[in-house]
């Protein structure tokens, strides 16, 4: 559907030169969603744009549903922009029109009759649940609902690609949820492809299939989203994921943390399971064959492209030998595991 070839950008400022895509290979297939994830300045918006080539790219090909897209006159590239729509992080939407006359503004663009328009925006009304605010201005709007608009509107020629450029980065928790839910209810429904780019793991792990990620104008990894959690290779991609885990070291416990080992002393430790290992028994098998204690401080597992995965804080109780017989263990059986500290014990112990 979506092939990125050989991608370079290079922007010209004065004498100096950015290179905002270095050899960006990317392909999306048809009908799955494809996240792409990075910090500000990575080259997300950028490559983005080039898919419709709002930034024709330097050098390299785009090429969707096989045309090269870099080789269209202007008239046939404006219809392949049909195939595309493109929502954004602040709506764009005409304060002058109600919700009504923005979704309809594309299709008046086609010259569409009256009849057809209107019932084509009362189809994607329903679609995004706005029926009810078709007259509303956009002042009158909640962000999400903004946002539900922008959606309907970049739904209106039927296009078979959405093009979503941080398009949950403006709003709340909660409104963020209830888009993205949209969002997969469209790609189900309408069996649109979906490119999403976002700077919130948390965004992909909702609704991706595959996802990738841009460090320097650099792609660094990409894979399935299951495989992507459990096989991450670079530093930047582990923070990502790491990202989307709350495990706090409660406060009583980080005042009697120590970065060295010291006579009666344990090791707080953070183990991470992938679809491999987490419904396997390893802690009480740990506990068990090396008579060690294991005290689970808190936990936290969820599930992302069909596969679970997660991570526990625990403080494994016994001796030094204890400790790296269950340390090799754990490594040995796929499990990541991270020595936070060691803790002093307390009087009782």
């Amino acid at each position: 559907m979506i092939d990125l070839l050989r991608i370079h950008k290079v922007y010209s400022q004065g004498k100096k030169t950015l290179h905002a895509l270095r050899d960006v290979n990317l392909h999306v297939e048809s009908g799955k969603i494809f996240g792409v994830i990075g910090a500000s300045g990575a080259g997300k918006s950028t490559l983005i744009r080039t898919v419709n080539l709002l930034e024709p790219p330097t050098s390299g090909e785009v090429v969707i549903d096989g045309q090269q897209m870099t080789r269209l006159n202007k008239r046939e590239l404006r219809l392949m922009r049909r195939k595309m729509g493109m929502i954004f992080q602040h709506f764009n939407l005409l304060s002058s029109r109600t919700v009504f006359q923005n979704i309809a503004l594309p299709l008046e663009l086609e010259k569409l009759s009256p009849e057809k328009i209107h019932a084509r925006v009362q189809e994607l009304l329903l679609l995004v649940g706005l029926s009810h605010r078709a007259h509303a201005y956009p002042a009158k709007l909640s962000g999400g609902e903004k946002q539900r608009v922008a959606i309907a509107r970049a739904l209106a020629t039927a296009p078979t690609i959405l093009l979503c450029d941080e398009a949950t980065s403006a709003l709340d928790p909660q409104t963020t949820r209830s888009v993205l839910k949209l969002l997969k209810e469209i790609n189900i429904q309408l069996g649109i492809t979906i490119l999403l780019i976002t700077h919130e793991m948390d965004v992909v792990k909702a609704i991706c299939d595959n996802v990738a990620i841009i460090n320097e104008g650099h792609v660094i990894e990409e894979g399935p989203l299951s495989w992507f959690f459990g096989n991450a290779k670079t530093e930047l991609a582990r923070d990502f994921i790491e990202s989307t885990f709350h495990l706090n070291i409660p406060e009583d416990y980080r005042q009697r943390l120590s970065s060295q080992p010291f006579a009666r002393s344990h090791p707080l430790v953070k183990l991470g399971f992938t679809g491999m290992t987490v419904n396997e028994p390893l802690i009480s098998q740990v506990s068990r064959l090396f008579e060690i204690d294991i005290n689970i401080l808190s936990a936290d597992i969820e599930y992302a492209g069909g596969v679970k995965f997660g991570y526990l804080l625990a403080e494994l109780l016994g001796h030094p030998d204890q400790y790296e017989a269950a340390r090799r263990f754990f490594i040995e059986n796929h499990v990541a595991l991270e020595i936070l500290g060691y803790l002093t014990e307390l009087p009782h112990q």
